[in-house]
Parts: C-alpha cells; sequence; structure tokens
C-alpha cells in the first residue's frame, strides 16, 4: 500500500469492496482495499495519482502563445536593416501590421551601400521626407506575387502610384534594374523578395 504523509487529520479505514462502492465524495480509494476520510490535503508519493475534487484542483498554467507581427519578423532580418529604418522613419511599416497582403522588393543594405553619394544623402535629408517615404513606397506593392507569378514584360503597380517592370529570364528576374536576390520570403501577409538596387525610377 502507497504511504501517505497527511498534512492534517485522516482516518485510515479497512473495508470490503462492496463498501468501498459505497464510498462518499470525500473519500479516496487506494490499491483497491483501503479508503481514507480525507479533511485536509493529501500527499502522496509520486507513484500515487489521488483526484479529490475535480471542481477544486487547481486549474494547470495555460501556454499564451503571442505571435509576433510581420513588421517584427522584418525586424530580425539584418541584411534589411537600413530598408526597414527607412520604413520606420516613414511610417510605412505600420502597412505591415494591418494584416493586409503586400510583397515588398527591399532592397539589402548592400544597395543602399552602392547608391551615389548624392541620391543617399538626398534620402537621408531629414527636410526632404516626402522624397524617402516616396522611394520606399515604391518598392511596396499591393497584393502576394511569389516569384512564379512574376512574368517578363509585367508592370505591378506600387504604394508610391507608378509601376514596377518586371524583366524575367531564364534563371534571373529583375524589378526594374534591382536584381531579386532572395526570392519568396513568406510571412504571415507579406511575401518578401530582396532586391540588389535601390529603385528611383519614381523620382
Amino acid at each position: 500500500m502507497n504511504k501517505f504523509t497527511l498534512l492534517a487529520t485522516a482516518i485510515l479505514l479497512s473495508v470490503t469492496p462492496a463498501i468501498a462502492q459505497n464510498m462518499d465524495d470525500d473519500e479516496v480509494l487506494v490499491d483497491g482495499d483501503t479508503r481514507a476520510v480525507i479533511e485536509s490535503d493529501v500527499l502522496v508519493d509520486e507513484n500515487t495519482e489521488v483526484i479529490i475534487n475535480n471542481d477544486e484542483a487547481p486549474e494547470k498554467p495555460v501556454a499564451v502563445i503571442v505571435e509576433k507581427s510581420d513588421w517584427e519578423d522584418m525586424q530580425g532580418m539584418r541584411n534589411l536593416s537600413d530598408f526597414n529604418d527607412a520604413m520606420l522613419s516613414t511610417d510605412l511599416y505600420r502597412l505591415l501590421e494591418t494584416g493586409e497582403p503586400y510583397t515588398i522588393f527591399a532592397p539589402t543594405n548592400s544597395a543602399f551601400g552602392r547608391m551615389g553619394l548624392t541620391k543617399k544623402k538626398r534620402l537621408q535629408d531629414p527636410e526632404k521626407l516626402d522624397i524617402l517615404r516616396k522611394t520606399i513606397a515604391y518598392h511596396i506593392a499591393p497584393g502576394l506575387y511569389m516569384a512564379e507569378d512574376l512574368k517578363n514584360g509585367q508592370y505591378i503597380s506600387t504604394l508610391e502610384g507608378a509601376k514596377i517592370k518586371i524583366r524575367a529570364g531564364a534563371n534571373n528576374i529583375y524589378a526594374e534594374e534591382g536584381q531579386l536576390r532572395k526570392k519568396d520570403i513568406e510571412l504571415d501577409h507579406i511575401i518578401i523578395h530582396t532586391i540588389d538596387e535601390v529603385l528611383t525610377q519614381a523620382q
């Protein structure tokens, strides 16, 4: 018979199986031949499971899963930190928190690094935030476009208003002059294609 460590008074009585069938709600059947009238909590060794009252049993911890937004996931992409900074500066990042579908042709940090000094200063000028906003919006298209959906000669409308022309060959795909490097990065509501040029044709 299992050992009980009683935190309060307990009365142990030997009963027959017939008596055990008439046990009250506050009695526990152990090893088929013992009942205990429980007046307080009972500690039982690890091999015995005792359920005193399901209604009073403590609730088990419930795991709460907090999902990240697409913007939070995108911020974790280190090779897009320059683009993400621009999204943050122009408040365009808020679009990624709406749950609406978008395709982003995102220039990598290397793409920003290859920009001419004049163009780069123009984008970084805090007094010309509208220019930066238009430039970044030119990289964002409503709707979802996987790489296989991009066809040669296709035009894709962007948030800026202008359209991006797609050039697709046997091995490479270009959005204007930007070659798609890493394709089909799928988040919950957006698809990202990284590109190796910052698109400024809209200017």
